[in-house]
């Protein structure tokens, strides 16, 4: 990349995502707001007041995490097809 390339920004185009790069990024991100979600649930009770079991908030965030997963599998391979027709996210690097 020369100095003028760099100065003005590349414009790049994302043309393809990984399916099970997007799938794992999408499943952690989804388990970690899972986690921030439960912490007050179960400290401070569900939403009728009663508390909520620690077993049953982490079936919950695991499920998350699949469904998340899910998802972001879904989703790239969506992407994917719609790059194929539209020709992708155009970006500047700088």
């Amino acid at each position: 990349m020369t100095e003028e390339e760099r100065a003005r920004g590349e414009v790049r185009t994302i043309e393809q995502v990984g399916t099970w790069s997007l799938a794992k990024i999408t499943g952690l991100m989804v388990v970690l707001w899972g986690i921030i979600i439960a912490i007050p649930l179960v400290a401070l009770g569900g939403p009728f007041g009663a508390s909520l079991p620690v077993g049953d908030v982490a079936v919950l965030v695991v499920g998350a995490g699949l469904y998340g997963t899910f998802g972001g599998a879904l989703s790239a391979v969506i992407y994917n097809l719609a790059a194929e027709v539209a020709g992708g996210i155009k970006i500047r690097i700088e």
